[in-house]
């Protein structure tokens, strides 16, 4: 991505003015990293201010925690398009990852129809490739497998969606430390502060490429205490029970796929020959 390709960009030397969305899901709002007020912050509006830093920035968070593909693009998109953003974030599907109602190509159409409208109206889209997130919560057997495929499929979408728009992407199956305990908050759920630094300073590093300068927002934790408080209550008053819904979300369709796959692997068979002799009877 080239500076020639977005004309918005401030000239060396000259601050800009940036209109930012971000679209998405809870980990873009921002659970997991809570600054000293108790409010929930996040990559994104980490990455925000420190562009303003610098800039003039109109900054929109649409993010909802919980929001499925189809919710961004029902509740969301509108908005986004109404911001007329120069940057948008569009960065969620790990719910529908873990739900039963798993329909890949009505998310695949949702996904495009998102990216389309807001690569169309001259948006650089920020987008992310998913980590194995079966091992950040250590689901065995089975259950992993099939949230591993999902994902697999999502990551797909996403790579179609870079191939068509372009935009910057963050893969974070190969950022170092994604699987490290530290990198997680207490739910296992969502990035903690330094996985939203990390984040956030990862698409820093993305814009500087493409030509947008700015001090980068810092990798120093502010060691604020209502962080892992936040976190812990999180846990306790939506975390737990969102952890039992998508349990019993995940094992029906685990239990389908496994039928599916036994009557396929028994059809592939052969048919036994002749029926096998009788016994003798005794006299």
């Amino acid at each position: 991505m080239c500076a020639r390709n977005l004309p918005w960009l401030p000239t060396e030397g000259r601050r800009g003015y940036i209109r930012f969305v971000a679209l998405g899901d809870s980990a873009t709002y921002g659970i997991g990293d809570a600054d000293r007020s108790g409010s929930w912050r996040g990559w994104a509006r980490m990455l925000a201010s420190a562009i303003a830093d610098d800039h003039a920035v109109s900054f929109c968070n649409l993010a909802v925690p919980g929001s499925t593909v189809a919710d961004v693009r029902r509740d969301q998109l509108s908005d986004a398009l109404d911001h007329r953003p120069h940057l948008a974030s569009l960065i969620v599907g790990l719910n529908d990852t873990v739900r039963a109602a798993w329909e890949p190509e009505a998310l695949r159409t949702d996904l495009l129809h998102c990216a389309r409208l807001l690569s169309e109206q001259g948006a650089l889209l920020l987008t992310i490739r998913f980590h194995d997130h079966a091992r950040v919560f250590h689901l065995p057997g089975g259950l992993g497998r099939r949230l591993r495929e999902r994902i697999d499929v999502l990551n797909q979408i996403y790579d179609e969606i870079h191939d068509l728009y372009g935009g910057l992407r963050v893969d974070l199956s190969v950022h170092p430390g994604v699987y490290d305990r530290e990198f997680w908050s207490v739910d296992r759920l969502h990035p903690s502060e330094l996985g939203h630094r990390a984040l956030a300073h990862e698409f820093t590093d993305l814009l500087h490429d493409a030509g947008l300068l700015f001090e980068p927002p810092g990798l120093e934790l502010d060691g604020t205490s209502s962080g892992p408080w936040n976190s812990l209550r999180w846990m306790v008053s939506e975390g737990v029970p969102w952890i039992g819904r998508r349990t019993r979300d995940l094992a029906p369709a685990m239990a389908r796929s496994w039928v599916h796959a036994r009557r396929e692997r028994l059809a592939g068979q052969p048919r036994p020959s002749a029926m096998p002799a009788a016994r003798p009877r005794r006299s």
